[in-house]
């Protein structure tokens, strides 16, 4: 991922149990590091600014939780 790819939740994120609410997500990466990733996620009505999920959420997890829908050029 790098920033202003549209990307979305995988398969193996949304059928966890109880995450099944961000199946439909899109969203665009804003920044990338070392440590984590900021995306600001379209048509959600609760969230007002980007999402951060850093080294230590994504470290939790045994499969990847992000797709690329579309790679920004």
């Amino acid at each position: 991922m790098k920033i202003g790819d549209l990307v979305r939740f995988t398969k193996g994120h949304h059928l966890q149990d109880g995450l099944d609410y961000c199946e439909d997500w899109l969203g665009t990466v804003l920044d990338v590091s070392d440590t984590g990733v900021k995306i600001q996620w379209f048509a959600h009505p609760t969230m007002s600014g980007p999402s951060v999920y850093d080294e230590q959420w994504w470290n939790s997890l045994d499969y990847e939780p992000f797709e690329v829908v579309y790679e920004n050029r």
